[in-house]
């Protein structure tokens, strides 16, 4: 009866590691699911941002190239809604300049970035309120 319990027991071990490595293998199946569905999501989130930046490449070619009269007037709208944005921006800049220089002038050690775009404000307001150039 010895050798019938070993090799029962043997059965049972050589089972026992079956299904062991089956559930790994099962385990390892969905990892690399999750892998490719976390690639996918990410080559997805990739293109959405090509997208973004192709529609915004495009939005700044046509707002160069200008308002037209046969253009929609939501067109028409947004042109004027860019213009007036970009005006409250060259304001909050020339404030943010104004500030600096009030800072600096009562601590002249202190080290201020300029704005974004590091064009004096002067220039900014120059070319604010120059037109959209005509270029393709």
């Amino acid at each position: 009866m010895n050798d019938k319990s070993n090799a029962d027991i043997k059965g049972d071990l050589k089972n026992l590691w079956k299904a062991t490595v089956d559930q790994f293998d099962e385990i390892k199946d969905v990892i690399v699911k999750g892998s490719h569905a976390g690639q996918a999501r990410l080559d997805a989130a990739v293109l959405e941002r090509q997208r973004e930046a192709a529609l915004k490449a495009l939005g700044e070619m046509v707002y160069q190239y200008g308002p037209k009269e046969d253009m929609p007037t939501a067109w028409h709208e947004k042109f004027k809604e860019i213009k007036e944005l970009e005006g409250k921006i060259a304001s909050q800049r020339d404030e943010f300049d104004h500030l600096v220089r009030d800072v600096k002038e009562a601590i002249p050690d202190i080290d201020f970035k300029p704005a974004d775009d590091a064009t004096p404000a002067e220039e900014r307001k120059a070319t604010s309120d120059a037109p959209p150039s005509q270029s393709d």
